[in-house]
């Protein structure tokens, strides 16, 4: 990832709070990464579950690649220990 010999990541989403999980179905055969993360707002606060229904554990199940949901701190942690992974 990000420049690392284990392949490159994909962050899909930019304007987070409207997307559905069918929005990030559509653009699924896009994902040209080892991993996709999506705006950690674009689930209901209380529940991994988007503005469609979609639950996010099936939205995973649909993907060939992990998908993690990430706060910008959570974001933010994930590269920073990646990162640090590939300088090693």
């Amino acid at each position: 990832m990000l420049g690392c010999t284990t392949g490159a990541g994909v962050v899909l989403g930019v304007v987070a709070g409207l997307l559905a999980g069918g929005d990030f179905l559509a653009a699924r055969d896009q994902v040209r990464g080892d991993f996709v993360i999506i705006p950690r707002v674009s689930l209901k606060s209380d529940e991994p579950v988007f503005l469609d229904g979609l639950l996010f554990d099936e939205l995973k199940r649909q993907f060939d690649v992990p998908v993690h949901a990430f706060d910008f701190d959570q974001l933010a942690s994930f590269l920073q220990a990646n990162l640090t992974a590939c300088q090693r």
